[in-house]
């Protein structure tokens, strides 16, 4: 892509035939598709191409395998504390495509966790509850992991999140 990244058009034209063509060799095989993954740190196309070309990615994906489950997926949401101003600008990001009638099914919050900063159980929920409160998405924990030394921490901990994750009516998977 970095080829085209001085032809907006083109650009865009490649990204949309490369969802084309994954949604026809995924069709039938999978039961939801992570559309957009990481646009809080990996922007330059998002940049280059604005909120629009994004919503066109989504209204292109949904065209490619209907009536499958579309993610928009990032992390620090929830894992190694929450971001707060991460968040904010993803919900702008969800505003933006919500108005061009290009909102995704569910929230992807990818669960990475390092030993300095496991999120308490109390703060994933208030967490949950303020995301699904700004973006009304069902949420999907994706990606989960614990770099952690110690097994025993490690195991209560994942304990913990998932009593916390699926005891939040929200919550709609986990994946690890």
């Amino acid at each position: 892509l970095r080829g085209l990244e001085n032809d907006p058009g083109v650009l865009q034209a490649a990204i949309l035939r490369h969802i084309r063509d994954i949604g026809a060799a995924t069709r039938g095989h999978t039961y939801a598709w992570d559309v957009l993954n990481e646009p809080m740190s990996h922007r330059d196309i998002i940049e280059k191409l604005g909120h629009g070309a994004v919503a066109a990615w989504f209204r292109e994906a949904r065209a490619a395998v209907p009536g499958q489950p579309l993610l928009l997926n990032d992390f620090d949401l929830v894992g190694n504390g929450g971001n707060p101003s991460r968040r904010q600008n993803l919900y702008k990001l969800l505003a933006d495509l919500r108005a061009a009638d290009a909102s995704p099914d569910v929230l992807g919050l990818q669960s990475h966790f390092w030993a300095d900063r496991l999120t308490p159980p109390e703060k994933i929920w208030e967490i949950l509850d303020e995301i699904h409160a700004a973006t009304g998405l069902p949420l999907a924990s994706t990606e989960f992991d614990i770099n952690f030394p110690n097994d025993a921490v490690q195991a209560d901990y994942t304990r913990d999140f998932l009593t916390a994750w699926f005891a939040h009516p929200a919550t709609r998977s986990f994946i690890m």
